[in-house]
């Protein structure tokens, strides 16, 4: 929206069984920016059972690029944290002024574990 906050759920499980029925195995990832309060994107995760299959295969949700749209200019930075590090890693970004999108390109993370990104 125009208050430069967004958000989603996405949701993941074996994409096979019905162990998400059965067992509560799924994960659900809930992602949020907002712009305004210096977060670009923050991952929260929930997880229907911590000994499940989805989670044992982490690994292989790897988020890939992030896109935010409606980026009025570019950041001097973005730094990633993980829940795990109370130190950011720098991340690399590409910027477009004219369509106002800003893209972040295998920042290595998956999908299943929690972090944020934050503007500095």
């Amino acid at each position: 929206g125009d208050d430069g906050k967004a958000a989603g759920d996405l949701y993941m499980d074996d994409e096979v069984t019905f162990a998400h029925e059965r067992e509560r195995d799924y994960v659900v990832a809930s992602f949020s920016s907002s712009w305004g309060d210096g977060v670009a994107v923050q991952n929260s995760v929930r997880v229907g059972n911590a000994d499940g299959e989805v989670l044992e295969h982490a690994g292989d949700r790897v988020v890939e690029r992030i896109v935010v749209m409606g980026v009025e200019r570019a950041p001097g930075g973005l730094s990633l944290f993980r829940r795990t590090s109370s130190s950011g890693s720098p991340l690399e970004f590409q910027f477009d002024s004219l369509t106002k999108v800003l893209v972040v390109r295998k920042p290595e993370v998956t999908a299943c574990e929690d972090f944020h990104i934050q503007i500095v």
